[in-house]
């Protein structure tokens, strides 16, 4: 990712991760997250998903390597090496299931590099019903966030049935807005796979929104559940 997009990211842009249900939404999140953490980046994590106690187990099986019967066995081992590498710079809130405001105020209480929102489509916006102009006005608060807080967000969300089997991803594939949510992201991370390549545990990153570089590659990574491990095959 950091060769596609003129070495990396920076503050004050939004990007947004998406895939289908199970796809590997968080644990590219987790992925990007442990790079963030061993730079001694502080990051704040915004759950309204998965049970927070899931999200801590993964975060420290990725930072340690070890998977989650290893680090039972050791507890105090995995959390000091957990903690050399940088956990100590992240905090996790979990809403139920959130507002901006309720995003922003928590970002206030520490000077954050980065904001992780998982997820972006659960966001509450007002009193808002309709679910396309909610996930827009979701993204549009994301991006405005970011450029507030001079923070790089990184939000995620969901594809939408085109997605399934399919290993490059497109713009289009969001769910539920295909032009509006990607209007709001400075980069789209789609994160995509044939049926082959979810029986072998591979995944296909692809690049359909990228104003860091103008790139708009994809390469497949391989997955490596037992310890919430992606690592590149190109």
């Amino acid at each position: 990712l950091n060769e596609r997009l003129r070495g990396g990211l920076i503050r004050g842009h939004h990007v947004l991760v998406f895939a289908r249900p199970e796809a590997g939404k968080t644990l590219t999140l987790i992925n990007m997250m442990a790079g963030f953490l061993y730079q001694g980046l502080k990051v704040l994590y915004v759950g309204n998903e998965d049970p927070m106690s899931d999200i801590v187990v993964r975060v420290q099986s990725r930072m340690t390597g070890r998977s989650y019967e290893e680090l039972f066995k050791d507890l105090d081992g995995a959390d000091a090496l957990a903690r050399e590498r940088g956990y100590d710079n992240l905090t996790l809130a979990a809403l139920v299931p959130g507002t901006p405001q309720e995003i922003e105020s928590i970002l206030e209480t520490d000077d954050f590099d980065v904001l992780v929102v998982d997820q972006m489509r659960n966001i509450r916006i007002g009193k808002e019903d309709n679910s396309v102009v909610r996930l827009e006005k979701a993204a549009t608060a994301m991006r405005n966030i970011a450029k507030k807080h001079d923070v790089l967000v990184v939000s995620a969300t969901q594809a939408g049935d085109s997605a399934t089997g399919k290993a490059v991803l497109e713009q289009g594939d969001v769910d539920n807005s295909n032009t509006g949510v990607p209007a709001q992201a400075d980069v789209m991370i789609g994160v995509g796979g044939t049926r082959e390549d979810f029986s072998r545990n591979r995944r296909v990153l692809s690049l359909p929104k990228n104003k860091r570089s103008g790139s708009h590659d994809f390469f497949p990574v391989q997955i490596l559940p037992e310890i919430s491990k992606m690592r590149s095959l190109s």
